[in-house]
């Protein structure tokens, strides 16, 4: 049996999606309290092929055009190049961590107005640093922790007839993602 797509009100016309990424492999397999800390993590590969199929499937249901991946629509957001701008935005889905970002960039000598759009995206996904390496055997200091909550897409926001549902998320993980969605 093929499967469908069912809506309430009227025929699926565009979705949001994002593609699992390298957020996947920053976890420590054991459960605390730290951000990195959680659940062994799916199996990378494994991830990537249930996604690939799901984006055909969508692809296939809607049109490819309406398949809209948020890393692109956030890469959007900051095309603009204006400092000011993107500082807002930044404060706006970072709050309190976005000064702290900026001015770790800045130690490595990147200007946040020259600094790629897609490289920006990349550090609000994937976390910021990047590449983790131990401290003296102590877990560095993450300024802004992986999205791997971003695959769940669907509880992030909600089209309805008015408009658009962004709701406010309860677990810490995934309070960023509230203001990511809002960004788009």
């Amino acid at each position: 049996m093929k499967p469908r797509i069912h809506s309430e009100f009227a025929p699926l016309q565009k979705v949001m999606i994002h593609t699992p990424g390298t957020e996947h492999q920053q976890i420590i397999p054991w459960e605390g309290d730290h951000v990195l800390m959680g659940n062994y993590p799916y199996a990378y590969q494994e991830l990537q092929k249930d996604h690939r199929d799901l984006k055909q499937f969508l692809e296939a249901e809607i049109g490819a055009d309406n398949v809209l991946e948020i890393a692109d629509m956030l890469e959007d957001v900051f095309e603009n190049d204006d400092y000011r701008y993107r500082f807002r935005v930044l404060q706006d889905i970072l709050y309190d961590m976005a000064e702290t970002y900026i001015d770790h960039l800045q130690a490595r000598g990147i200007k946040l107005d020259r600094y790629a759009p897609k490289e920006i995206v990349r550090d609000l996904i994937e976390g910021y640093p990047r590449k983790l390496t131990l401290n003296n055997h102590r877990l560095p200091k993450i300024i802004i922790p992986p999205k791997r909550e971003l695959m769940w897409v669907r509880d992030s926001a909600a089209i309805v007839q008015c408009g658009v549902i962004i709701p406010s998320m309860a677990s810490p993980r995934r309070r960023m993602e509230t203001p990511l969605t809002r960004a788009i």
